[in-house]
């Protein structure tokens, strides 16, 4: 980058100089923090493309049912179930998550859905039913994004070494 000598400049340049010291000599505590949240195999996809019509099956609980919940025996996989659990796809409605999902919608606007919950009769494992518009991992795509910028910014990368930490890192890149 071009230096451009001005008393603004100097002023950014010499704040960041003393913020970057202070960052360094504090002291650190590394912290590995999983990209992908343990609460994934108790998350069934389903299918549901309109965010504005997925508000009106999630309020009224038999319309749900008949569209959502009975219709899970194709998208079933056998994680998140108890050993020796025989899931024969039947499940009791059990209420709603504690919060609402925040979502950022194409366009940058903030949306916030209700997502339902199931409890399996056969082992009692309950379940969030979670619409295929909504991204499964949200924490996920953040932390990739911040390795990524960290590997470019902070230690000069090129993006082909980058991805090969993310590859090493995520071990499924």
């Amino acid at each position: 980058m071009q230096n451009f000598e001005n008393p603004m400049g100097d002023r950014i340049e010499k704040a960041l100089i003393g913020s970057f010291k202070k960052h360094c000599l504090k002291r650190h505590e590394r912290h590995r923090r999983n990209s992908v949240s343990e609460r994934g195999e108790k998350t069934y996809i389903f299918p549901w493309s309109d965010p504005d019509e997925y508000q009106n099956p999630v309020a009224d609980k038999k319309r749900f049912r008949v569209e959502v919940v009975n219709k899970l025996k194709g998208h079933l996989r056998a994680t998140g179930h108890r050993p020796g659990c025989e899931c024969h796809a039947k499940y009791k409605m059990s209420g709603f998550r504690k919060a609402p999902r925040k979502t950022v919608m194409p366009g940058g606007k903030k949306r916030e859905f209700r997502i339902r919950m199931v409890r399996c009769l056969s082992c009692g494992q309950r379940f969030s039913l979670l619409p295929s518009f909504i991204p499964g991992e949200k924490h996920f795509s953040i932390d990739i994004i911040g390795q990524v910028l960290r590997g470019i910014v902070l230690f000069a990368e090129s993006v082909n070494a980058v991805l090969e930490n993310m590859k090493y890192l995520c071990g499924r890149f």
